[in-house]
């Protein structure tokens, strides 16, 4: 299918001019909201951006809050997502033979680049058939929430998006103008609709942020799911909570 897929893109991008958008990518057992192709659109236009995404790995029933929340990652989160011209011609003569997904995380592919993706997902995996042989279905990608609010993506300010530093200061104000919290006491801040930050050691991580919220324990490539310099924004009990190391902000 990887090869299919890449002979499929060189007949596709025969007409493109430089920097046009080249395709929203699902495999075989997808779909994808009808926002998304808005999405994808908006805020594509710096170096430092590697795809835009309909997916999110975290994107739980219980841990999105806000179908209009947009966030960069240093996760490429596959499952319905975007790429440029400019990558396509990058990539196309060392397309991956199989494993497309893994090949999009190798650091001498992605190269420091991130992706942008929602917080809910507008993408959904259907079934258990597929070239994946249904991995992952039942404990994860069937509990991933699929968006039903029709969002005008261009109608939303995305500014915080827009370049790598832009997105650096607006995660960094965030973070230091949250109110502490941890594992033990978050649930006391209960339908408060706050904003909370919670600050996690990388070797407790899986037995306790992941185990608290739910969320994959594993890491690709060195990188957690959906995180951005370790920071992991998700929704719980009406909060919005980032998940912090203690290395990135400084001086928090």
């Amino acid at each position: 299918m990887n090869q299919n897929r890449r002979s499929l893109w060189q007949v596709s991008d025969i007409d493109l001019p430089d920097s046009e958008v080249l395709d929203i990518n699902v495999s075989d057992s997808e779909v994808l909201r009808s926002d998304e192709a808005d999405f994808a659109h908006g805020p594509c236009n710096d170096k430092d951006l590697f795809c835009v995404s309909a997916w999110n790995d975290n994107g739980y029933h219980n841990l999105v809050l806000d179908p209009k929340a947009a966030f960069r990652t240093d996760f490429f989160p596959g499952l319905g997502w975007m790429m440029d011209k400019d990558l396509w011609d990058e990539l196309r003569n060392r397309w991956a033979v199989a494993y497309w997904d893994e090949y999009m995380r190798r650091p001498d592919v992605r190269k420091g680049r991130h992706c942008i993706r929602p917080e809910i997902s507008r993408s959904f995996t259907f079934g258990e058939e597929g070239v994946s042989g249904g991995q992952f279905f039942k404990g994860h990608l069937g509990k991933i929430k699929l968006n039903d609010v029709m969002v005008d993506w261009m109608k939303q300010d995305l500014s915080h998006l827009a370049s790598a530093q832009a997105f650096e200061d607006y995660l960094t104000s965030e973070i230091r103008s949250a109110v502490p919290a941890t594992t033990e006491t978050v649930d006391s801040f209960a339908t408060q609709a706050k904003v909370l930050r919670i600050q996690y050691d990388d070797a407790q991580y899986k037995v306790s942020v992941a185990q608290k919220f739910g969320l994959m324990p594993d890491e690709k490539e060195g990188i957690r799911r959906m995180s951005y310099r370790g920071v992991i924004p998700i929704a719980w009990l009406t909060n919005r909570i980032y998940l912090h190391t203690r290395s990135w902000p400084h001086a928090v």
